[in-house]
C-alpha cells in the first residue's frame, strides 16, 4: 500500500507546519503533534517525531521553527487555523527541551488536552530562571515577552519528564510546577538527555497511552523499567564520576557495556569528566584521591591531549609533581608544540629535585616553541637552580626582547618583571652586581606586589654595602608586605654588621608553586 504523502498545512516564514497522516488502517489511533527541539530547521516535508508516529500507526501535526526562537505565541496562533481541524480527543503534544516548552505553552492554544513534555523550560529569561542560562544567548525581551508558562496556558493533562537533580533543568521543572498544576514524572540522572528513555518507538506508544489516560503513576513505571538499558547506565555513570563516585562509575559503565552501549562513547565520557572529577578533589583538598590517578585514568585519557595537560597542571599545583609528570609526557607525545606543557613537565620534575632533568626539559620546550618569553623564563629559572647562572642569563634576556617600556602595566608587565628579576640573578650570581641591582630595580617598578623581587633587591643592596638604598628598599618592601617575616629579618640585619656577600635568597620559583605555575593552571 502507498504511504500517504505527507504535506505542508501553513509555512509564513517563522513556523512550517507538515501533516502525515497515518498508513492505511492504522488512521483513526489517534495523533501526535510535536514541536521541534532547538536544532531541527525545516526541510520539506520533514517534521520531528515522524518515524515515531508512522511506526505508532499515528497521524502526525509536526510544527518546526525556522529560528531558535521559542515558539513566541503570535507565531503559534498564525498556524493554529491550519491547525485545528486535524486535532481530535486523542492528540497529545510532544516536545524535547525548546519542543517540550511549546507543548506546555501552546496545546490549549492549538485545542489539545494532553501535552508530554521532555526536559522543558519554563523561561530561557536567565532574570526569570537565575539557575538557567544556558539559553540566554537566544532571548529577545521583545521577541520574547511572555514567554514564561501562565497556569491558564497549560492543557487539562500537562505531563514533565525532567531531572530532578540537574540544576538547569530541575530548576525549569520546578517553576512550571510553581505556576500550575502538571504532573512531574522525574528521570534521575538523566541531565538534559531525558529524551533518551524515549527513544524506542513502543515505549513512547507506552507513554503516550499513560499521558492520555492520565496516569502518571503508569509512566513513572515504565520509565523505571526502562532503566536497564545502556542509555540509563551510561548517563547515571556521568553523573556518579562527575560527583567523585569512582568504584559507582565503574559499576554502571561495565553494566552499560553489557547492554551494548558503544565503549568509544564511555572513554569519551571518561576524557570530558575525569579532569572535572579530579579538579573537584583538587579544590577540595582530597588530595589521597588525586594519587591513582595515573594508573586508574592514564589508559583512558591516551592520546586526548587536553585532558592529559590539565590533569597534570592540576596535580603539580597539588604538590603531586611525580604524579603528574607522565600525564605530561604522554600530553608531549600527542602534541610538542604548547609550551605550556614543557613547562609542566619541567616544573613537575623540579619539584621531585631532578634538577638537570627539569632544565632538559625546559629547553626541549624551547626548542620546539622558540618564541614564547615565560618559557624561556623557565627555562632561566631551571639553570639557575642548577646552578648555571651564565647559562640562564640568555634565557631571561630572550623573555625580555623585543624591549618594552618598564613602566607598563598588566600580565604582560608581571612576566616582564619575572624576567628581569631572573636576570638580577643571573648577573648576581656571576658577580655583576651593579648591573644586577638595575634589572631588579626593574623588575620592582614593573611589578611592585611581588615581595620575592623586592626581597632580592633590598638583600642585594645590604650585600654590596649599599646599606642606606638597602634600607629604603626594605622599608618599601615592608609598606606593601606588612607581615612580611623575611623583609622584618632583613630590617634587623641592617643594623648588625653586613654578612659577607651571601647569594641572595631566591624568589619564588615555579616549582614551588610561583605566578608562572599559575599562569599555567589558568590556561588549563
Amino acid at each position: 500500500m502507498t504511504e500517504p504523502a505527507a504535506r505542508i498545512l501553513f509555512d509564513d516564514g517563522h513556523l512550517r507546519v507538515v501533516l502525515q497522516p497515518a498508513e492505511g488502517k492504522a488512521g483513526g489511533r489517534g495523533t501526535l503533534l510535536t514541536f521541534a527541539d532547538l536544532t531541527f530547521r525545516p526541510d520539506g516535508t520533514r517534521a520531528w517525531g515522524m518515524v515515531p508516529a508512522r511506526r505508532l500507526g499515528l497521524d502526525l501535526i509536526g510544527i518546526v521553527s525556522h529560528a531558535p526562537d521559542w515558539y513566541p505565541a503570535r507565531s503559534v496562533e498564525a498556524a493554529a487555523r491550519a491547525v485545528r481541524p486535524f486535532v481530535d480527543a486523542r492528540t497529545v503534544a510532544y516536545g524535547y527541551s525548546m519542543g517540550a516548552h511549546a507543548a506546555l505553552k501552546h496545546a490549549r492554544r492549538l485545542g489539545v488536552n494532553h501535552a508530554l513534555a521532555i526536559s522543558p523550560q519554563y523561561s530561557i529569561d536567565p532574570a526569570v530562571v537565575p539557575e538557567d542560562n544556558r539559553y540566554a544567548g537566544y532571548f529577545r525581551r521583545k521577541l520574547h515577552a511572555g514567554l514564561h508558562i501562565d497556569a491558564d496556558e497549560l492543557p487539562p493533562v500537562p505531563v514533565i519528564v525532567a531531572d530532578p537533580y540537574h540544576r538547569e533543568d530541575g530548576a525549569q521543572a520546578r517553576a512550571i510546577m510553581a505556576a500550575g498544576l502538571a504532573h512531574w514524572v522525574p528521570a534521575p540522572f538523566m541531565e538534559h538527555w531525558a529524551i533518551h528513555l524515549f527513544r524506542s518507538s513502543q515505549v513512547l506508544g507506552e507513554a503516550l497511552d499513560t499521558v492520555l489516560a492520565n496516569d502518571p503513576l503508569a509512566l513513572r513505571q515504565l520509565l523505571r523499567r526502562r532503566r536497564q538499558t545502556h542509555v540509563w547506565h551510561r548517563v547515571v555513570a556521568r553523573e556518579a564520576l562527575r560527583r567523585g563516585h569512582e568504584d559507582r562509575a565503574t559499576h554502571l559503565r561495565e553494566g552499560a557495556l553489557r547492554h551494548g552501549c558503544d565503549p568509544a562513547l564511555l572513554r569519551d565520557d571518561q576524557r570530558e569528566l575525569v579532569p572535572m572529577m579530579l579538579r573537584r578533589f583538587f579544590e577540595d583538598g582530597s588530595w589521597h584521591r588525586l594519587d591513582a590517578a595515573w594508573s586508574r585514568y592514564g589508559a583512558v585519557l591516551s592520546g586526548a591531549f587536553d585532558p592529559l595537560q590539565e590533569v597534570g597542571h592540576m596535580l603539580t599545583a597539588a604538590g603531586r609533581g611525580a604524579l603528574a609528570e607522565p600525564f605530561f609526557r604522554a600530553a608531549l607525545d600527542v602534541r610538542r608544540d604548547v609550551a605550556h606543557v614543557h613547562g609542566g613537565l619541567s616544573v613537575a620534575l623540579s619539584a621531585q629535585g631532578r634538577l638537570r632533568e627539569a632544565v632538559d626539559a625546559a629547553l626541549a620546550g624551547r626548542g620546539w616553541v622558540p618564541g614564547d618569553a615565560a618559557l624561556a623564563v623557565l627555562a632561566g629559572e631551571a639553570l639557575l637552580e642548577a646552578g648555571e647562572p651564565a647559562l640562564a642569563e640568555p634565557h631571561f634576556r630572550a623573555a625580555l626582547a623585543p624591549e618594552e617600556v618598564d613602566s607598563a602595566t598588566g600580565p604582560r608587565a608581571v612576566e616582564r618583571a619575572r624576567a628581569q628579576a631572573g636576570l638580577g640573578r643571573a648577573l648576581a650570581g656571576q658577580g655583576r652586581e651593579a648591573e644586577a641591582v638595575a634589572a631588579l630595580r626593574r623588575a620592582v617598578a614593573l611589578d611592585p606586589q611581588a615581595e620575592s623581587h623586592a626581597l632580592a633587591l633590598a638583600t642585594l643592596l645590604r650585600d654590596t654595602g649599599a646599606a642606606e638604598e638597602a634600607l629604603l628598599a626594605c622599608q618599601g618592601l615592608l609598606a606593601r608586605h606588612s607581615d612580611s617575616e623575611a623583609a622584618r629579618r632583613l630590617l634587623a640585619s641592617l643594623a648588625a654588621a653586613p654578612p659577607t656577600r651571601p647569594e641572595p635568597p631566591p624568589p619564588t620559583t615555579a616549582a614551588q608553586g610561583g605566578g608562572f605555575l599559575s599562569r599555567l593552571l589558568g590556561r588549563g
